[in-house]
C-alpha cells in the first residue's frame, strides 16, 4: 500500500474494519490496468484484512452475472447470491472478469477464516438526492450508452418495454451500511423497481422507434470512429451485451435483509437520472 512498515503495522493494530470499494470501473480499458486494480488492489486488501484480523466488505457489480451462460446462450438462468461461477460469460468483458476474480479470491480468503461480504452493486447512476452524476462520465459503460442512444434519436420497436434497472449512488451506499451487519455471505444490492428503456430515452430526448433491420442500417452508417457514444450503442447492439441478457439476478434474500433494517427501494425519477446526459 506504499506504507512504510512501521505505519502499516500500526494500522493493523488499530483497523476491526476494512471496506474495500476502490476499483477501476471503466468498461473500456485495458485488460491489464483492470486486473492490476481490481484484482491486484483486492488482492493487497485481504492481505491487509488477514494481518489486521479485520473483517472485509467488498463492493463488487453485478456484471459478474455476465449476459447468457457459456454453453446454452439462449437458455435463461438465474444467479443467486451465494452464487460465483453459474457458467457465466464472465471472462467476455475484461471489467467484469477482473471483479469476478476479485470475489473469487475473497472466497478463498473465507475459506481460510477471514469474515468477509460481497456486496455486487447494480447499474450506478446519480444520486437520488440530486442527480449529480460522478465526474469521469464517459468512462462509464451506461452514460455512454445513453448519451448514444440521444445522438441517434431512435430506438427499436421491440425496446419499448425493456426493463432497465439503474441504482442511485447515495442510496446503494446507504442500503450496503445497513447491510454490513446482516447474516449472510454476499448480497446483490441494486433498484429492483424498473423503468422501461423507451421512457428514459424519451426523457432525454426526441426519440422515435424503427424496426431491427432499419436500426442494424443506421448504426453500420454512423458508427466508425467518428462519434464514441454511438460506437458504445453500436457495440451493446450487435453484442448483445446490453439488450438481451439472460440472466436475472435473485435478490431476494437481500431485500428480505433490508426490510428488516427499514431500507425500501423508491422509485425511480427520471428527470434526475437523466440530468448528467442533458448537461
Amino acid at each position: 500500500l506504499t506504507l512504510n512498515p512501521q505505519r502499516y503495522l500500526s494500522l493493523t493494530a488499530e483497523v476491526d474494519t476494512v471496506l474495500h470499494a476502490a476499483a477501476d470501473v471503466r468498461h473500456y480499458a485495458p485488460e491489464a490496468e483492470l486486473l492490476a486494480a481490481n484484482l491486484g488492489g483486492c488482492e493487497q486488501m485481504l492481505r491487509f484484512a488477514d494481518t489486521a484480523e479485520a473483517s472485509f466488505l467488498h463492493i463488487s457489480t453485478v456484471s459478474v452475472s455476465g449476459s447468457h451462460l457459456r454453453n446454452a446462450p439462449q437458455m435463461p438462468a438465474i444467479m443467486n447470491e451465494d452464487d460465483l461461477d453459474i457458467g457465466q460469460n464472465w471472462a467476455d468483458n475484461p471489467y467484469a472478469k477482473s471483479k469476478l476474480l476479485a470475489e473469487a479470491a475473497v472466497a478463498r480468503a473465507v475459506a481460510e477464516g477471514l469474515n468477509a461480504r460481497i456486496f455486487r452493486v447494480g447499474r450506478l447512476f446519480g444520486r437520488a438526492a440530486d442527480g449529480l452524476f460522478q465526474m469521469n462520465a464517459e468512462s462509464n459503460a451506461f452514460y455512454r450508452l445513453l448519451s448514444g442512444i440521444k445522438r441517434l434519436g431512435c430506438l427499436p420497436q421491440r425496446f419499448r418495454e425493456m426493463p432497465l434497472e439503474l441504482t442511485p449512488v447515495d442510496l446503494c451506499a446507504q442500503a450496503i451500511t445497513l447491510l454490513a451487519s446482516a447474516p449472510g455471505a454476499a448480497f446483490h444490492v441494486f433498484n429492483p423497481i424498473e423503468i422501461p428503456l423507451a421512457s428514459l430515452a424519451q426523457a432525454v430526448g426526441e426519440m422515435r422507434f424503427i424496426e431491427d433491420k432499419q436500426f442494424s442500417e443506421l448504426l453500420k452508417r454512423q458508427a466508425g470512429g467518428v462519434d464514441t457514444y454511438i460506437d458504445a450503442v453500436a457495440e451493446a447492439w450487435f453484442a448483445g451485451k446490453e439488450f438481451a441478457a439472460n440472466i436475472r439476478l435473485d435478490q431476494r434474500r437481500t431485500l428480505f435483509a433490508l426490510a428488516l433494517a427499514g431500507f425500501t427501494w423508491p422509485s425511480p425519477r427520471l428527470e434526475l437520472i437523466v440530468r448528467c446526459v442533458r448537461e
